[in-house]
C-alpha cells in the first residue's frame, strides 16, 4: 500500500462526497471492507514506537490502567513511513 508523503494529498484523501447526491462532503473514517477493530469496545489508546519503522497501538477498556483488548502493529518499509509493509491485529 502506498501512502502519499505530503500533507496536501493526505488531507484531500480523508474527504469523500456523500453518495446521496447532495454535494455535501463527509470525512472518511475507515476503508471499505471492514475494520481491524470491528466489534472491539475501547475507551483508551496508547501508542509506542519501538523503532523507526514500527508503530504499536494498544487499545484498552477501563482506561490505560484497564484491560488490553487489542493491539495493532504497523510496519513500514523504511523510516519515511510512506509505504506500509504490514498491519496486524493481535
Amino acid at each position: 500500500m502506498t501512502i502519499p508523503c505530503n500533507t496536501k494529498d493526505l488531507e484531500n484523501q480523508k474527504f469523500v462526497e456523500k453518495p446521496d447526491g447532495s454535494g455535501q462532503v463527509a470525512v472518511r473514517v475507515t476503508e471499505a471492507g471492514g475494520s481491524f477493530l470491528a466489534g472491539v469496545e475501547f475507551d483508551a489508546i496508547e501508542g509506542s514506537y519501538p523503532n523507526v519503522t514500527t508503530e504499536v497501538y494498544e487499545y484498552y477498556t477501563g482506561g490505560l490502567a484497564g484491560t488490553l483488548v487489542a493491539t495493532i502493529t504497523v510496519i513500514y518499509t523504511d523510516s519515511t513511513k510512506c509505504e506500509i509493509t504490514s498491519v496486524v491485529r493481535t
